[in-house]
């Protein structure tokens, strides 16, 4: 009896390694085979269907372009190509349920260097379009309006010693406040992205020089553009007011 069992193992040890040399191993050869020529066959459409876009689409050439540049820049005005603007010029970096907040270049151009910043307290609840954080230079202060609503996981509280650096570094080491919850993905979809994003830009842009006009009254380099690191120079008190609510007040029309 012991003898029978032990030819029984054997036999189908035997069969196990005839299986695997005969059919499993080759069969596994032509699937890894198989699917290298499907990734190979995916990536050659990837490349025609991409050369074909690039030399019959203006709009796919200029978003190929961007994928380079990691900030725009308008008139001397920056832009993260990888943040979600709001109608009152905050941005947001989203990142799953989180979302990363700052004021864009525009209104700290504006504004002129900060000189100090008030930070909401940890755990606070903001709805969107609320007054998130505040920012004063001189004078003159701004309130920016949460792009979105959470709870106020961290302050960079590091800017109430250097705020100079939403100036330097709007998008990098000049973020203001993150934010969580359920609602910051879906409120997403409300902001300006992408191209979106940046065509609205440009135009806030083209706005606000619109604004400021006589053009002699601006600060311009010699081959007639405009200085903005001097910009806030050039606005006073009553222009100031009249700006802060025209682009960065709560349902302005942008």
């Amino acid at each position: 009896m012991k003898g029978l069992k032990v030819r029984t193992r054997e036999s189908l040890y035997l069969a196990g390694v005839t299986f695997l040399v005969i059919v499993a191993l080759p069969l596994a050869a032509v699937l890894a085979l198989v699917g290298r020529l499907g990734v190979i066959a995916a990536f050659a459409a990837a490349l025609v269907v991409g050369v074909v876009l690039y030399a019959v689409s203006p709009r796919f050439r200029e978003w190929m372009r961007l994928q380079g540049e990691p900030v725009v820049t308008y008139n001397g005005m920056s832009l993260d190509n990888a943040v979600a603007l709001s109608p009152a010029h905050a941005w947001a970096r989203i990142d799953g349920d989180e979302a990363t907040v700052g004021a864009d270049d525009l209104m700290l151009r504006v504004l002129g260097p900060v000189d100090s910043v008030d930070l909401p307290a940890e755990g606070r609840r903001v709805e969107q379009g609320e007054p998130l954080f505040r920012l004063r230079h001189g004078g003159r202060d701004v309130e920016v309006l949460s792009p979105v609503s959470g709870t106020v996981v961290h302050s960079h509280w590091g800017l109430l010693h250097e705020p100079a650096r939403m100036n330097t570094a709007p998008f990098v080491d000049g973020w203001a406040v993150r934010l969580a919850g359920d609602e910051v993905r879906g409120q997403r979809r409300g902001l300006l992205r992408g191209g979106d994003a940046r065509t609205w830009f440009r135009g806030e842009v083209d706005r606000l020089f619109g604004e400021l006009m006589p053009a002699d009254a601006l600060p311009t380099l010699p081959d007639g553009g405009v200085v903005v690191d001097e910009l806030h120079r050039a606005i006073d008190d009553a222009t100031w007011k009249r700006l802060r609510v025209a682009f960065f007040a709560a349902g302005h029309a942008g």
